[in-house]
């Protein structure tokens, strides 16, 4: 597929998907850094990756950091460096991530996972283009393009105190949103189909299985909240437990049922009914001692957004449910991700 050639493995023909490559296009050639939001298994490394595809940086070092899953203690060796001796098991001196990425893009994803300590110390980098190793004095030049991720509301967290305003700003002077799989359903069929080949190409047992369109169709009519990792996943389980060569509605109902932590999701039509009752979280109705009346309603506007875009099948039903057009929610969400201070006029 086209868009496979262009944006390191999105793949899609859905509104969403054709504004965030056009997205893409638009910041690719811009050497500043990019803020990726997107909730957990949307693809945003693919996004990162793509981003890095069509910039300068190309025949650069692409180097992805989790930063969830590095211990505190050991963050800040893992993306600076160290020298020998600087800390138990330091046995050699060793160069930092950024070092790594020196003249390439460093992919920061969940970064708003960083401790508020390791926070000072990137901006600190990021502002004076160096880097100073665990246990050393002695400042490293780095060259990197920096493209961090995060599925959190970093507004809201600057807030709580929780992750500093400065940083944001360092980190968003571009941003883009990567939207759920559940509101670029007409994407499932076609994702389902890449993972497919994809596995056939891994192995004999798989080549001649095929999903028929009545297992596509209900594919198409689940919300995947674990998002389009959960889609590869599924089709994976599909492959293997499909009584046949051809994956029909049952063996899409028993995999979704089998392999979810939630009970199976009743996919009638009228589960799917776009009124049914909107479960706002409890946090809706705390205020916090640390938020004025401006703050708080600014998190309740963008909670009741969140909430019902998680809760609805798509934008649409989404938009019909608030009395709002969908490009206004779209509009409201860039807004409202934002510090309160950034959008002061």
């Amino acid at each position: 597929m086209e868009c496979e050639q262009k944006f390191d493995g999105i793949v899609g023909r859905s509104a969403p998907t054709r504004q965030m490559t056009t997205a893409i296009l638009k910041i690719a050639p811009h050497d500043f850094s990019v803020l990726i939001h997107g909730e957990s298994g949307t693809g945003k490394e693919l996004v990162a990756r793509s981003i890095r595809s069509n910039s300068k940086r190309l025949n650069g070092p692409f180097v992805p950091v989790n930063c969830g899953a590095i211990p505190d203690g050991l963050l800040e060796a893992q993306l600076f460096g160290h020298q020998r001796g600087s800390f138990t098991g330091a046995s050699t001196d060793r160069p930092g991530l950024f070092e790594v990425a020196n003249g390439g893009t460093i992919f920061l994803d969940e970064i708003g996972e960083m401790p508020l300590s390791m926070q000072v110390k990137l901006l600190r980098a990021l502002q004076e283009r160096v880097v100073v190793r665990v246990g050393s004095t002695k400042p490293t030049s780095i060259d990197v393009r920096v493209i961090a991720a995060t599925n959190r509301n970093l507004g809201g967290m600057i807030s709580a105190g929780l992750f500093r305003q400065d940083l944001y700003y360092r980190i968003s002077t571009l941003e883009i949103e990567v939207p759920p799989l559940r509101e670029r359903r007409e994407d499932i069929p076609v994702l389902a189909e890449h993972f497919l080949e994809k596995f056939r190409q891994q192995g004999d047992p798989v080549r001649n299985i095929r999903i028929d369109q009545g297992a596509l169709e209900l594919l198409s009519r689940y919300d995947w909240p674990g998002n389009v990792r959960e889609l590869e996943n599924v089709i994976s389980r599909l492959i293997v437990h499909a009584q046949g060569l051809i994956i029909n509605p049952a063996d899409v109902k028993t995999a979704i049922g089998a392999n979810l932590s939630k009970p199976e999701r009743d996919l009638s039509d009228a589960a799917l009914d776009r009124e049914i009752k909107l479960e706002l979280p409890v946090s809706i109705l705390e205020f916090s001692g640390r938020e004025t009346m401006a703050t708080y309603l600014r998190r309740v506007k963008l909670e009741l957004l969140q909430t019902a875009i998680a809760q609805y099948p798509d934008r649409t039903a989404v938009a019909e449910r608030l009395g709002l057009a969908e490009d206004t929610i779209r509009k409201q969400l860039r807004h409202l991700r934002q510090p309160a201070a950034a959008t002061k006029q």
